[in-house]
């Protein structure tokens, strides 16, 4: 496995870790059950997205130096995010 998609998928991580640390910040009563599954979720996809992304830059002959590899990861979510909302097709009058 090429090192870029491991220091993708750390990145990727290291962001879902960074939310959680977040968490102090909200009071008690509105911070979310962690021991609910549903909550560690994006603890797995997250990484994984970082890994294909950087998988795909990798198959495409793109060299992914660690910093690059690193900013790809952590972006990886937001990416896919984007190209979901961007295959629903331009918002109509309606939205």
């Amino acid at each position: 496995m090429d090192p870029a998609v491991l220091w993708a998928a750390a990145a990727a991580l290291i962001v879902q870790c960074l939310n959680l640390g977040e968490l102090r910040n909200i009071p008690k009563a509105q911070r979310p059950d962690l021991a609910y599954w549903v909550y560690w979720v994006p603890f797995v996809i997250s990484p994984i997205a970082g890994g294909v992304l950087a998988l795909a830059y990798v198959d495409s002959n793109v060299k992914l130096p660690p910093i690059l590899a690193l900013n790809v990861g952590a972006a990886a979510p937001i990416v896919f995010r984007n190209w979901s909302k961007a295959s629903k097709g331009p918002p109509g009058p309606s939205d």
